[in-house]
């Protein structure tokens, strides 16, 4: 049997993260996960290396970050070569990764090679029309089996690859499985902190790292605009980045008393801030996936979100950002959940797997 290795440059609470810890724990003989940069948040399993000398928390912060994640990437390239037969298949996952395909096919001439893109992709204009010159020539030289988790996501890619290189490639739908949040003494804890402060107003949660694409300041924005919210409703913001500050500031500028910003969390700290909001908000502006449209279906909690193509099915409702108008009891409404209209979004293990040897 063949061992498929997994590489990840992680981000805290990515959702590239979750799917390859729940497939290393479920199916650990045939998958084993290298982290590019080490986290707290990793289960403690045998066939998932978390030894990096680089830390999650300061993902890509600095062109050093970047020039640092991406030797450590050759080093840990190299070490799979030292150290494996040839009775594997590499998985390499998103960004930096796809440039070392080239390296990787230099070699490993014979194994099967995978990219998976976890993020939608867009061309790139003015100088930057390089990187995809450099990336499709890659794709060229190294032909990999391409996959991401959202027929969305697969068609960014396919525009983004060049045409001749579109009938010359193998892309696939990679299965993002899924591992539902659990109770936990922690989890507990940290509600009934933040429920002392809610001065008995319900709350909607947003879970995510605070980056541009992930839309915190658009939902602050909103949400300062709808004043009819800021008295009735809270807004717990968990996560953390490199906009955590802007949206701080932008909180502080406004006196905004109804949002709480309480950073990054772990997982399994989660369940009752989940189990008990009004639903979740996902304001990004884009999303490959959406690990958390996945987590607040599990609840059975409607998510608010400004873009139509987030829209995977009826307990996922749609918001026109440019309104001022909106009310409590619109949101009321609104977070009704439909036990008709979920259409299935979650995938196992083994569908994770299957994907992939589907691919072959």
């Amino acid at each position: 049997m063949k061992k498929y290795i997994h590489i990840l440059s992680n981000v805290t609470y990515g959702g590239g993260e979750q799917v390859l810890f729940k497939l290393c724990s479920d199916m650990p003989d045939q998958n084993y996960l290298y982290l590019l940069r080490r986290s707290s948040q990793v289960p403690k399993l045998c066939n998932i290396n978390n030894n990096s000398f680089l830390k999650s928390k300061n993902v890509y912060s600095s062109l050093l970050d970047h020039i640092k994640t991406y030797f450590y990437l050759i080093w840990v390239i190299l070490k799979i070569k030292l150290n494996s037969s040839e009775n594997i298949k590499i998985v390499l996952h998103g960004f930096p990764c796809q440039y070392s395909l080239f390296f990787c096919r230099l070699l490993f001439p014979k194994i099967d090679l995978f990219i998976i893109y976890h993020q939608l992709k867009h061309n790139h204009k003015n100088l930057k029309i390089l990187l995809r010159l450099i990336e499709n020539f890659s794709l060229l030289i190294s032909r990999p089996k391409i996959g991401a988790p959202s027929l969305r996501a697969l068609n960014t890619i396919k525009a983004y690859t060049f045409d001749y290189l579109k009938n010359n490639l193998n892309f696939f739908l990679f299965k993002n499985c899924f591992s539902s949040i659990t109770p936990s003494n922690k989890s507990l804890i940290l509600y009934k902190d933040l429920a002392n402060r809610f001065k008995n107003k319900p709350y909607i949660l947003t879970v995510g790292r605070f980056e541009d694409f992930k839309g915190q300041l658009r939902l602050l924005r909103f949400i300062y605009k709808n004043h009819l919210l800021c008295d009735e409703i809270n807004f717990v913001f968990v996560g953390s980045g490199k906009k955590f500050k802007d949206c701080s500031n932008f909180i502080y500028s406004k006196k905004m008393k109804n949002i709480f910003l309480i950073g990054s969390k772990s997982r399994d700290s989660l369940y009752d801030i989940y189990q008990n909001s009004m639903g979740v908000f996902i304001p990004s502006y884009e999303e490959a996936f959406g690990i958390q449209i996945i987590e607040a279906q599990s609840f059975k909690k409607v998510s608010l979100v400004f873009e139509n193509a987030l829209r995977l099915n009826s307990n996922i409702k749609i918001l026109n950002e440019n309104s001022c108008k909106y009310s409590f009891n619109d949101f009321n409404k609104l977070l009704n959940w439909n036990e008709d209209g979920n259409r299935s979004l979650v995938y196992s293990s083994e569908d994770t797997y299957k994907s992939l040897e589907g691919a072959n």
